[in-house]
């Protein structure tokens, strides 16, 4: 995939001050994650995340089309018409991304710069998943679906996301996510149903052994897991036999996703973690409502709402620590770069007149690289940003004895 060029340029991922993080020791690395304000700037929201290794894609609510070959830098393009009737599905296999709406069905070989449209169904997808050479995406047959006349639940597969054919086996009950793994697919239904098939297209379904709504699937860690609605996990190596285990009910977990032999999950505003799918830790609280989490090339993903991304990270040195809990709730120091100088604007209800910063960069490494008692103007500092090579760094803003500021950034030439 072709990276985005540009030119003399500083990425900022700047590390979100969260409501409150408690004293558990994250278990997803060191659990550092960083936030990137707005990837790219204008109204609209994320609705749908796809990747391929390091290539990222997503899907705006205004039908455009976002990518990135490293998570920071996005570029928005020429997409669809916008489409708020049904959810978006977007995933990656056999070589190109592959897009299904309502009345949309599409996929492109070029990394977006160019799709190619089928005749647009009307089918109500709702969650699709590649595996075994094929697309599957699971929903209701057409619209409407939440009135009276019910449309049947409808699962289909394809192989090129245009051309699809529809299950052969009887569909009990409205299925609403799905996932790959272990050679199959497993998708959830209403009342507590769960399917599986290898090909799409026979399917076995059966009871789950719980009560409680069926909300997230996901495979890793050989098994799969999924979230269920009364505090209830339910792991499975192949999607028939279900293992049902209650959780803390502080977690309330709604989506979950697998990487790197780790889990994380969401709710609202929480991103919790865990080694097994079955011990969970709180990592961070937000003031946003968190969404879509993905995994790709070793980091979590997840929207932050509108076009902020949340992003994993467990190469910050030890000798740099996260923003501290509490500050910036809803003001946050910023970053900018112009004419080879960083600047950093320190909100105006932090500044005080003659203020001095302890201002500390850091290379990858973990070694200070530059230190220095810096006063504002303004509200800015600024640092001229010839004197280093181009790479990626770390800055350490400090308020006497209390860290305000703690973000990562690359520069390149």
């Amino acid at each position: 995939m072709q990276r985005v060029s540009a030119r003399t340029r500083i990425y900022v991922l700047q590390i979100l001050a969260f409501a409150a993080v408690v004293g558990l020791k994250p278990s997803y690395g060191q659990s550092n994650w960083v936030f990137l304000d707005s990837v790219f700037q204008g109204p609209g929201n994320f609705i749908a995340f796809a990747a391929d290794h390091d290539f990222l894609m997503g899907l705006a609510d205004d039908g455009s089309v976002l990518t990135s070959a490293d998570g920071v830098n996005w570029l928005k393009k020429t997409g669809f018409q916008k489409n708020s009737i049904a959810h978006n599905c977007l995933a990656y296999g056999n070589g190109r991304f592959a897009y299904v709406a309502y009345g949309i069905d599409a996929f492109t070989l070029d990394s977006g710069a160019t799709w190619i449209q089928g005749v647009g169904s009307r089918h109500l997808p709702e969650s699709m998943a590649f595996g075994n050479g094929i697309f599957v995406y699971v929903g209701a047959q057409h619209m409407p679906y939440n009135m009276p006349p019910y449309d049947p639940p409808a699962i289909w597969s394809s192989t090129d996301g245009l051309n699809r054919m529809s299950a052969t086996s009887p569909i009990p009950e409205f299925p609403h996510k799905i996932a790959f793994g272990n050679n199959r697919f497993v998708t959830l239904c209403d009342n507590s149903m769960i399917g599986t098939s290898t090909d799409g297209l026979t399917w076995a379904f059966q009871n789950s052994g719980t009560t409680g709504a069926l909300t997230s699937i996901t495979y890793g860690l050989g098994q799969f897991t999924v979230l269920s609605g009364n505090s209830t996990i339910l792991t499975s190596p192949d999607g028939a036999a279900w293992k049902i285990s209650s959780i803390s009910p502080d977690a309330h977990l709604e989506t979950i996703v697998s990487g790197k032999n780790q889990f994380v999950a969401l709710n609202e505003n929480m991103i919790w973690s865990s080694s097994d799918g079955l011990t969970w830790q709180k990592q961070f609280e937000s003031n946003r409502r968190l969404s879509l989490p993905f995994y790709s090339n070793g980091r979590f993903f997840l929207s932050g709402g509108g076009f902020a991304i949340f992003s994993s990270t467990e190469d910050i040195p030890s000798g740099v620590s996260r923003a501290d809990a509490g500050a910036f709730k809803n003001e946050l120091p910023k970053i900018v770069y112009a004419n080879d100088r960083i600047s950093i604007l320190i909100p105006g209800s932090r500044m005080a007149k003659g203020k001095r910063y302890d201002v500390g960069l850091f290379n990858l490494a973990g070694n200070n690289v530059y230190s220095a008692v810096r006063g504002s103007e303004n509200g800015n500092i600024t640092l001229s940003s010839s004197a280093f090579p181009r790479g990626k760094y770390f800055l350490s803003v400090k308020d006497g004895k209390e860290r305000i500021l703690s973000s990562s950034f690359v520069l390149t030439r």
